[in-house]
């Protein structure tokens, strides 16, 4: 029977073992915690940070589409701006035609040949502005 028994001083040495062991159990323990802490942490980080990608990617959707429509633009802009430029040149063509005959009618005539032929040929240049301008304005 004696043989069935353990002293105190080996049952000593096993309890402190074993203390010993439970205390590096528990700081494996702690740490392990502190760890999936940090994981769930990261995991949530990870959610956010996908969230705001989904709604860059909504943002720079829309920010495209306003720049598509902005490329746009300019070319209706460049053809108002040719044809307002195509109106004054005709403008300022009839003005000119204006202060040929003008002059013509100020000036004595040496003939009513010389006359017919200014007017038809300020009708004809003022014709002939407008239908140029006309098809610049098409182009």
């Amino acid at each position: 029977m004696d043989n069935n028994f353990i002293t105190r001083q080996e049952h000593e040495e096993f309890a402190r073992r074993q203390d010993e062991e439970n205390k590096r159990q528990n700081h494996r323990i702690t740490t392990l915690e502190e760890m999936v802490k940090q994981v769930n942490s990261l995991t949530v980080s990870v959610e956010r940070m996908a969230i705001n990608m989904e709604n860059m990617l909504e943002v720079l959707k829309k920010q495209g589409e306003r720049i598509g429509a902005l490329e746009e633009e300019p070319d209706i802009s460049h053809e108002q701006i040719e044809l307002s430029v195509n109106v004054k040149n005709l403008l300022e063509s009839i003005k000119r035609q204006g202060e040929r005959i003008g002059r013509l009618e100020m000036a004595p005539v040496e003939s009513g040949r010389q006359v017919k032929s200014a007017i038809v040929t300020a009708v004809i240049s003022s014709v002939v502005g407008a239908v140029v301008g006309a098809v610049l304005m098409l182009m």
